[in-house]
């Protein structure tokens, strides 16, 4: 009898976990990756991820004809908007090394630039991220996204972001840039603009600022 209750216990505890919705926050990746090409025959691969507030693309993989020089990042794929380009802790490098590339335009869908995923792009030379709704949004630009893209030249973040997190070593070596402004730069992380271009840095009263997160990025 004890052992026929046990075992009821056991099924109804069962279909509680089974029927539980997840935790508040909650974020599944869906296991298969999609394919898509667009008009400029740029294939992108992506995966559905699950969260809270709507399921949403993140860019995985692309693949660009020989010669492309301009890319511009889809704010959509499928029937999904288009939030992170990337991982933020692996090595998914969506354009590692990549010699041709000299712009990059991001849309204003994107909240997330995974680790190296511009990594010793040589040949870039512009990104701009578009600018409407940039009260409301929140950007995070991973650890080495850029680093190594010694000819970068020109970032334009919106004005007025919500939050704008760097991280470390975003981008350490980009000896040509030289962003003079961080009014909507919540933080810095170490060596972030290590070895670029600055003449003098202006910030806004509440950044966060690593301390090292400028180391040789003066002209002296």
């Amino acid at each position: 009898m004890k052992k026929k209750k046990i075992v009821a216990l056991l099924c109804a505890a069962m279909m509680l976990c089974s029927c539980a919705y997840p935790m508040e926050g909650t974020v599944v990746v869906e296991a298969a990756s999609i394919t898509q090409t667009d008009s400029n025959g740029v294939t992108w691969e992506y995966e559905v991820v699950t969260a809270t507030d709507g399921n949403y693309a993140k860019i995985t993989n692309i693949k660009l004809q020989a010669g492309t020089t301009k890319v511009n990042i889809p704010s959509k794929l499928g029937s999904y908007t288009v939030k992170e380009i990337g991982s933020a802790y692996s090595d998914t490098t969506l354009f590692y090394q990549n010699k041709e590339l000299t712009t990059v335009s991001i849309p204003s869908t994107v909240t997330s630039i995974g680790f190296k995923a511009f990594y010793q792009c040589t040949a870039l030379e512009k990104v701009t991220f578009a600018s409407e709704n940039s009260k409301k949004r929140v950007l995070t630009v991973g650890s080495c996204a850029f680093s190594g893209c010694s000819r970068l030249k020109e970032v334009k973040f919106p004005d007025g972001l919500a939050k704008l997190e760097i991280n470390s070593q975003a981008f350490d070596g980009c000896q040509n840039l030289g962003i003079s402004e961080f009014n909507c730069v919540t933080s810095i992380g170490k060596d972030a603009f290590h070895n670029c271009d600055f003449t003098n840095v202006v910030f806004k009263e509440d950044v966060s600022i690593n301390g090292r997160a400028f180391g040789k990025a003066f002209k002296e």
